[in-house]
Parts: structure tokens; C-alpha cells; sequence
């Protein structure tokens, strides 16, 4: 008998393609996976879309929830402009909930 070859597996170590390819690529260099690219700016986009509470430059007709305030006592403390059932949908769907 012949003098016995050493597995090419062992050159081979951390490359793709087993011992008969020939892509020295690692796992880290995989292409991403596009379900997950898609997931990911899907995500991103539902984040844009998260809504401030309204302030107008007459304070008496900003939302109660704004950061300046509304100047008129009666409306509460209560969101008047839809921000937070806005804002709710898009967290329940980032959150993978239905709303």
C-alpha cells in the first residue's frame, strides 16, 4: 500500500464548502438572509411612522400629552390626538401582537 494522504478537512478548517470546495468564505461572510433584510427594514419603516403627540403654537390646542402641554385645563391629561392609539399599533405590530 501507498503512503496514506492527510484529510484535506483538516486544511479546511473554518471555510465553507467542505474538504472538495474551494471557497475559503467564512460563516461570518454568508450572505445575510433576505427574510431577515426584509424583517429588519420593515421594522425600521414602523419605526418612522411612530407619531409625536400634536402641539400647535397656540398652546390651547395642543394635545395634553405634548411636551409643552396644553393650556386648556379641560382636556385632562388624556391624549386628544390620536398619537397614542397611533403609536400603540405600531408597537403591538413590532411586538408581533395584533392590535
Amino acid at each position: 500500500m501507498g503512503k496514506v494522504k492527510p484529510c484535506e478537512c483538516a486544511t479546511n478548517v473554518g471555510t465553507r464548502g467542505g474538504p472538495h470546495g474551494n471557497r475559503e468564505q467564512t460563516w461570518w461572510d454568508d450572505p445575510p438572509d433576505p427574510l431577515l433584510t426584509r424583517i429588519t427594514a420593515l421594522e425600521e419603516a414602523l419605526r418612522k411612522l411612530w407619531r409625536e403627540h400634536f402641539a400647535c403654537n397656540d398652546g390651547w390646542y395642543s394635545c395634553p400629552k405634548c411636551e409643552e402641554g396644553c393650556l386648556n385645563p379641560d382636556d385632562g391629561d388624556a391624549c386628544n390626538c390620536g398619537a397614542d392609539k397611533h403609536n400603540a399599533i405600531i408597537d403591538a405590530a413590532l411586538e408581533g401582537k395584533q392590535a
